[in-house]
């Protein structure tokens, strides 16, 4: 864990759990970082660097570290709507229950969660909770839908990200999948979470396609 240093009060979470990439590759810590009236650049694009590389890279490293020193001067933390909704708290680890230890996401987890709490600046472990945005094909075609723009324009990520993100999964804890058209078929869905079946993986899933949204918790077991 190089860089360690001790936890401050209140730092947010966030960079030491989570990841979200987008269709176009763009790579965000969390939903607040370019949303909600805030404009954060990425932190890297898949369709230039490893998932694995930019969670170690210059941008993730600089914002532990920032957010372990209380500095958030010039970064979209400071306008966080998390911490203008919740009387000045940035969310806090995520803490999963009854989670099996003796498996992938498991062991990662335990990892993850000593690393956050010395404020590791570059991480062993790999993120517990994914957003990730594999599609934007939707059977509804709103003409004002930004994502029904980026379909049009053919706007999608390298295959290599496909196949980083399935060998990723069985490491999470949380995923958020947002997809629609054909991956989000039963049979293409079965395909894309394979590396799952057969595992002890207890795994908070939120797919939603564009224009609908569902939850489904399920602890997948051979």
């Amino acid at each position: 864990m190089k860089g360690s240093v001790t936890m401050p009060h209140n730092t947010c979470a966030y960079p030491w759990q989570q990841i979200s990439i987008n269709i176009d590759g763009a790579v965000y810590p969390c939903c607040f970082w370019n949303s909600y009236q805030n404009s954060g650049a990425p932190l890297g694009n898949v369709n230039d660097q490893t998932i694995r590389e930019i969670w170690n890279g210059p941008g993730y490293r600089h914002l532990r570290r920032s957010l372990a020193a209380g500095e958030t001067a010039g970064l979209p933390c400071r306008a966080c709507m998390a911490l203008q909704t919740s009387g000045g708290k940035y969310p806090e680890y995520l803490d999963p229950q009854e989670l099996e230890e003796d498996c992938l996401s498991g062991r990662n987890a335990q990892m993850n969660r000593k690393e956050y709490e010395v404020s590791a600046e570059e991480m062993l472990s790999m993120p517990i909770s994914l957003t990730y945005v594999g599609t934007v094909a939707c059977n509804i075609r709103c003409t004002f839908c930004n994502q029904y723009r980026q379909h049009l324009e053919g706007i999608r990520q390298r295959r290599e990200t496909v196949d980083e993100v399935r060998r990723l999964i069985p490491k999470l804890i949380v995923l958020a999948w947002q997809g629609g058209g054909r991956l989000f078929s039963i049979r293409h869905f079965r395909n894309f979470f394979a590396p799952c079946f057969g595992r002890r993986i207890p795994i908070f899933i939120l797919p939603f396609p564009p224009m609908a949204c569902w939850q489904m918790l399920r602890s997948w077991s051979g």
